[in-house]
């Protein structure tokens, strides 16, 4: 999904991408709860802004990697091949510092659908939410 500037937000909120996702995306503010990191994550993968992935992913997740060049590509070259065309999402449970999402991104990558549901977990440390691991299921 190619996404303007002025153009809605990948992350479907139904705003436009510089009063949404853009804001967190440039470091204006952080996200303000699990689901809001999660739609941004999503906007983030679809407007190839690796580096706020890379920001926002917990040091426990398996793919996190502390050789940032070789990472940031493998997420730049998951992100030049897929097309985002859909988020919704499913169900949103938070308590304390420690939240779960479950979303449905639709994509497809080098024209091949691979759409998938997903169960987050996502920690706050420091006032500061992360992507911690996640659960895929079968595809929608």
């Amino acid at each position: 999904m190619k996404v303007q500037e002025n153009g809605l937000c990948p992350c479907n909120s139904g705003k436009a991408y510089h009063k949404c996702c853009k804001i967190l995306h440039d470091g204006m503010k952080n996200a303000s709860n699990a689901l809001e990191l999660m739609r941004s994550r999503y906007s983030a993968y679809a407007k190839q802004r690796a580096h706020y992935i890379i920001n926002t992913t917990h040091p426990k997740n398996e793919e996190y990697s502390n050789d940032l060049p070789s990472w940031f590509c493998a997420i730049n070259n998951f992100m030049q091949s897929t097309t985002f065309e859909d988020l919704k999402v499913l169900d949103f449970n938070e308590k304390n510092n420690e939240a779960f999402v479950i979303f449905q991104a639709v994509l497809s990558l080098d024209g091949q659908d691979c759409s998938f549901t997903e169960r987050s977990h996502f920690i706050k440390e420091n006032d500061f939410w992360y992507y911690e691991s996640g659960e895929i299921f079968e595809q929608i």
